[in-house]
C-alpha cells in the first residue's frame, strides 16, 4: 500500500468523494501506485486514490490480512517477510533475489 498524490495539498477520495490530505493505492511498488494513480485521472482529469478510512474499510470487507511471518531466502539466507495481497493469496520473496518470489493460494 502506497501513498499517492503526495505533491497535492488536498484531493478527492475515490470511495467517499471527500476532500482529504492523503490518499492510498495498493500496488507492488511506489512507481506502480503512482502510475495507476495518474492513469485513474484519464477519464475526468482528477486522479483518485482511497482515503485512510475507505482503504481500511475495503481491506476489512475483503478479508485482507497482513502477515509478518519471517522467511529466509534459499540463495543468500537473508530474512524477509511474507506479504499478503488480496484475500486468498500471498507473495513472498527476497528483495535481492526476486526469482524466489512465489504466489500461492492460502
Amino acid at each position: 500500500m502506497f501513498q499517492v498524490g503526495r505533491d497535492l495539498e488536498r484531493q478527492k477520495c475515490g470511495g467517499c468523494n471527500w476532500e482529504v490530505a492523503k490518499v492510498y493505492l495498493m500496488a507492488e511498488s511506489q512507481e506502480a501506485a503512482d502510475r495507476e494513480y495518474e492513469e485513474s485521472g484519464a477519464e475526468d482529469g482528477e486522479p483518485r486514490g482511497l482515503c485512510g478510512e475507505c482503504m481500511c474499510e475495503m481491506l476489512a470487507e475483503g478479508n485482507y490480512t497482513i502477515d509478518n511471518e519471517p522467511n529466509e531466502c534459499p540463495k543468500c539466507g537473508k530474512k524477509f517477510e511474507v506479504v499478503s495481497l488480496g484475500s486468498d493469496y500471498k507473495i513472498e520473496g527476497c528483495p535481492e533475489h526476486r526469482e524466489f518470489d512465489r504466489t500461492h493460494k492460502l
